[in-house]
């Protein structure tokens, strides 16, 4: 029973990875970055290890249109494969939710 439980509990948290995108604000990301730094980032860090945990995943960058957009989101790119992820695995999408965000979604 306990084990059912705790299946359960991780395809719910599993789902609600994938549901709901972690976000990146403009003022986060303009703060000075080194891999240390972009690891301890919540949305970020999240987001290597679902992909690193799941050889199946892709991650989808949602960017905020426009050529501020763009380069920002090639920056977080670049630096997802600094931190280990084949960037085949990542797409960048533009569109973002709000104007001062990056969304990053797990895809299966």
């Amino acid at each position: 029973m306990k084990q059912v439980i705790f299946l359960l509990s991780l395809i719910a948290l599993w789902t609600s990875a994938v549901a709901n995108p972690q976000a990146i604000t403009a003022e986060e990301w303009a703060q000075p970055r080194n891999g240390e730094a972009l690891l301890n980032h919540s949305a970020l860090s999240n987001a290597v290890s679902s992909i690193l945990d799941d050889p199946d995943a892709r991650l989808q960058i949602r960017y905020p249109g426009g050529d501020e957009g763009n380069v920002w989101a090639l920056e977080v790119r670049a630096w997802l494969v600094a931190l280990g992820i084949a960037s085949d695995r990542i797409e960048l999408v533009p569109g973002s939710s709000a104007p001062d965000l990056v969304e990053l979604q797990i895809k299966q």
